[in-house]
């Protein structure tokens, strides 16, 4: 699986390492590599948001988390 991160100064190698062990469970269902774009964001309070849009046979998947 392909990833491409963005975000400003928001993520880390944590973070990172987090959203590749998730997504890797996907793998399995796509015969194709699929590609996933994860942003990352930070709201008031702290919180850290990722958004996760993947593209695969012209399907695309979006989740939030």
């Amino acid at each position: 699986m392909k990833f491409v991160y963005s975000g400003k100064d928001v993520y880390s190698d944590s973070l990172k390492d987090r959203a590749e062990k998730k997504l890797s469970k996907l793998e399995r269902y796509f015969s194709q590599e699929p590609e996933a774009i994860v942003r990352f964001k930070q709201q008031r309070g702290g919180r850290n948001i990722a958004e996760i849009t993947m593209s695969v046979n012209g399907l695309i998947l979006r989740a939030e988390e």
